[in-house]
């Protein structure tokens, strides 16, 4: 299936109606609509030449190559959502992105879908970016929790530490609020689907010609893969965490963006509310 010359034409009718409508009415989105556009029409236009070089070289190295990198942006893209600092979180992160992808993704397409020999190769880039791009926000926000629980309830982690906890027991509580963050984004997502969000996994399966069933099951199994995938990543970046962004005193390094100095280092400092405290919408 291909869209013609005239058909790209009709479909840029449907981004100028927005348009219409917004100096129609005088609506001041026009900025916001514009970098919109110019976001979106980048980010499929990188991810439209990576995949024509893929299928182009057919080369199972350039394929890992651009897995990869897709976990390098998926981790780029966590670290800036949470809010954390690129020099403490970006390689414990990207440890744990790449274990999970790894694993998860290697079970996805050598036992779910079955593929063997060039097949391999065909489904890597499709399976991982879907993958590395699932993981963004259920990464980012178990991060947040895990940092902004320990820094917000420092008492209680100096509390767990001065009764005799190791390091790992005293952060046990933060960690299990990291992982449970992890499991509600995806859990959101999932609730979504149908409700109040397409399935677009299933129609775009079944446009390309895959059959209703298979299809369906695509849908359910990428976003449990998703799921499992995120918690491989939070638990290895969380375990890196627990001796790479503390100093040999226990104390939390600086981590959070324009944070002058660790909340951890003064137990007396003012407590906010971390992430997983907040209703969730």
């Amino acid at each position: 299936m291909k869209i013609s010359l005239l058909g790209i034409v009709l479909g840029l009718v449907l981004i100028a109606f927005p348009i219409f409508i917004i100096f129609q009415y005088r609506l001041t989105l026009l900025n916001r609509y514009v970098k919109s556009i110019v976001r979106i029409v980048v980010s499929v236009a990188v991810i439209a030449l990576c995949t024509f070089a893929s299928v182009k070289l057919n080369s199972l190295a350039f394929n890992i190559f651009l897995a990869l990198l897709f976990c390098v942006c998926s981790t780029a893209m966590s670290v800036v959502k949470a809010r954390l600092k690129f020099e403490r979180s970006f390689l414990p992160l990207l440890a744990g992105t790449v274990a999970g992808a790894i694993v998860v993704g290697l079970y996805f397409i050598f036992l779910i879908m079955g593929a063997r020999g060039v097949q391999v190769s065909t489904l890597l880039i499709p399976i991982y970016g879907l993958l590395t791009g699932g993981m963004i926000e259920a990464n980012a926000r178990a991060l947040e929790t895990y940092y902004s629980g320990l820094r917000n309830h420092n008492q209680l982690y100096y509390y767990l530490l001065g009764n005799g906890c190791t390091h790992a027991k005293a952060t046990e509580y933060f960690f299990r609020r990291g992982l449970q963050a992890s499991i509600v984004v995806v859990c959101k997502r999932m609730s979504a689907v149908v409700l109040t969000a397409a399935p677009s996994i299933f129609f775009v399966a079944v446009m390309g010609g895959m059959d209703v069933l298979t299809a369906a099951a695509l849908q359910v199994f990428l976003l449990f893969a998703v799921l499992s995938a995120s918690l491989i990543a939070v638990f290895v970046t969380l375990l890196i965490g627990r001796r790479y962004n503390f100093d040999e005193y226990n104390k939390l390094k600086k981590i959070f963006k324009n944070e002058s100095e660790s909340s951890l280092s003064n137990p007396s400092a003012p407590r906010g509310t971390d992430p997983a405290s907040q209703p969730q919408g």
